[in-house]
C-alpha cells in the first residue's frame, strides 16, 4: 500500500500515515483535464484493489475512464458541482455529497460556482468495496475491520486510542490512514462548523 507522507509532522506509530493537502504532489488527469492528488493506493497496474486522491476542479471537463473500477466522488469543498452522464445527472450541492458510478461510463463535470475539491475513491470492481461518510460531530463511528482514511474538511479531529498514546490532532486539509493500527481510536471533532470525511475500503 502506498501512502502520500508529510515530512514535517511527528513521527507516528508504524501503520498511521498523516497527510496533508499542502504536502500531496500535484499530477495531471489521465486525460489532461484536470489535476489530482493521490493519497493512497493498495495494488498497482492490473493488480489495484483501491485508490483514493482528491482532485482539484475548476472548469467544466469531463472525466478519465477507468474501466473495471467503481467510483465514488465527495464533494470536500467549495462547488456546488454539477455531474452530467448520458441518462443521469447529479447535483453535489455541499461537502459530503456524493455520487457513485461505474468507472467506465462517460462523466462530465460543470464549471463550479467556487474552485471544488472532490475526494474520489476508486475500487476493483468484485475485489474490493468502498463506504464514504460525512460526520459533523462525534464520537466518530470507528470501523473495525480494512483500512481507513479519514479526512479533515474544517474544524478540528482529536484521535486518541492505543496506537496514539499520546493523542494527535488533526486540522482543516489533514487527514490520518491506517489498516489495523487505526483500530480502537476514537474521533471527536471540535469547532461549530467541524467535518470530516471517513472512508472505509475492505478488499
Amino acid at each position: 500500500m502506498h501512502m502520500a507522507m508529510v515530512p514535517h509532522v511527528m513521527a507516528l506509530p508504524p501503520g498511521l500515515s498523516r497527510f496533508a493537502w499542502s504536502t500531496l504532489m500535484r499530477e495531471p488527469w489521465r486525460n489532461g483535464k484536470g489535476w489530482t492528488r493521490a493519497v493512497a493506493h493498495h495494488g498497482e497496474g492490473d493488480g489495484l484493489a483501491w485508490r483514493v486522491s482528491l482532485a482539484e476542479i475548476t472548469q467544466a471537463s469531463p472525466f478519465s475512464s477507468f474501466a473495471g473500477l467503481e467510483r465514488i466522488s465527495v464533494l470536500a469543498g467549495g462547488g456546488p458541482l454539477a455531474f452530467q452522464a448520458p441518462d443521469e445527472h447529479w447535483a453535489l450541492w455541499q461537502a459530503g455529497d456524493q455520487v457513485s458510478y461505474p468507472g467506465e461510463l462517460p462523466m462530465h463535470c460543470s464549471r463550479p460556482a467556487q474552485p471544488a475539491r472532490i475526494w474520489n475513491v476508486m475500487t476493483a470492481r468484485g475485489r474490493a468495496t468502498a463506504e464514504v461518510t460525512v460526520h459533523r460531530e462525534g464520537p466518530l463511528p470507528w470501523p473495525l475491520d480494512g483500512h481507513v482514511l479519514l479526512w479533515v474538511i474544517d474544524g478540528e479531529c482529536e484521535l486518541t486510542g492505543p496506537s496514539l498514546p499520546m493523542g494527535l490532532t488533526l486540522h482543516a486539509d489533514e487527514g490520518l490512514s491506517g489498516g489495523r493500527a487505526m483500530q480502537g481510536l476514537q474521533g471527536q471533532l471540535r469547532g461549530a462548523n467541524a467535518r470530516c470525511l471517513l472512508t472505509h475500503l475492505r478488499a
